[in-house]
């Protein structure tokens, strides 16, 4: 028994047209609308399922003043501590940068987890502040836009709480610059402090030598850098 076909016999392969696409879609109709229909209730479920997140965002806009932690040269202890790459950036830079890097920080993270009791919201069972730490991480994203203008992301299963988080790394933010500025400016006064007691001392001891070279030769003639010098002393002296 032999079964007639029909097709092209010159040996090139038969073109395939628009409408046998549409024979294979309607001849797998039922396939392909179970397939459909079984992908979207299942994703419809995990979407159920899974926990809803609320974005909250604030923003920090950086003081004109570049100059907040007394120049580049004039780093900290306490700024290495929180940000030892920022040696390397611009005085535009170094505000937001610095922000960052207080936001990532650890002293930050912890304030917030404390604040907001996030070992027991996420359920931490050991009750360890280094996996709240890392778990708060993930749900925030600090980034510094097209603008300059530096953004803090917190994602949270409660809308309310997500706002209050944001707010209160802004709060954090301050709280530790402010006290970073105070300690940066407490380091330059005592430089500055210890620079003018050396200065005093080298003039006091300019003084003696001109003293005992008078007292030696007898001549109490002033030249003009010895009277500047006495003059320079006397005023250091009444400041």
């Amino acid at each position: 028994m032999s079964e007639n076909t029909t097709g092209r016999t010159d040996g090139k392969p038969e073109e395939v047209s628009l409408w046998d696409y549409f024979y294979v879609l309607y001849k797998w109709r039922k396939f392909i609308v179970v397939n459909v229909f079984i992908l979207t209730l299942i994703a419809v479920v995990v979407a159920l399922l899974l926990p809803v997140q609320y974005k909250a965002t604030a923003t920090v806009i950086a003081p004109r003043k570049t100059d907040i932690f007394g120049g580049l040269g004039m780093f900290s202890q306490s700024i290495r501590e929180f940000a030892p790459f920022l040696r390397g950036l611009s005085g535009t830079q170094l505000p937001l940068f610095t922000y960052l890097a207080i936001l990532n920080s650890r002293t930050a993270m912890e304030k917030v987890v404390n604040k907001f009791d996030l070992i027991k919201v996420y359920g931490i069972k050991d009750s360890s502040v280094e996996k709240a730490v890392k778990k708060l991480r993930g749900n925030t994203d600090f980034e510094i836009d097209e603008n300059g203008v530096l953004v803090i992301n917190v994602y949270d299963e409660d809308r309310r709480r997500a706002a209050d988080m944001a707010n209160y790394f802004v709060e954090v933010l301050n709280e530790i610059n402010i006290k970073l500025n105070i300690e940066e400016a407490k380091n330059n006064r005592i430089v500055i402090e210890r620079r003018y007691l050396q200065n005093l001392a080298d003039l006091k001891a300019a003084e003696d030598t001109l003293k005992k070279f008078q007292q030696r030769y007898g001549i109490y003639y002033l030249p003009e850098q010895a009277k500047a010098a006495v003059e320079a002393a006397a005023e250091l002296e009444a400041q």
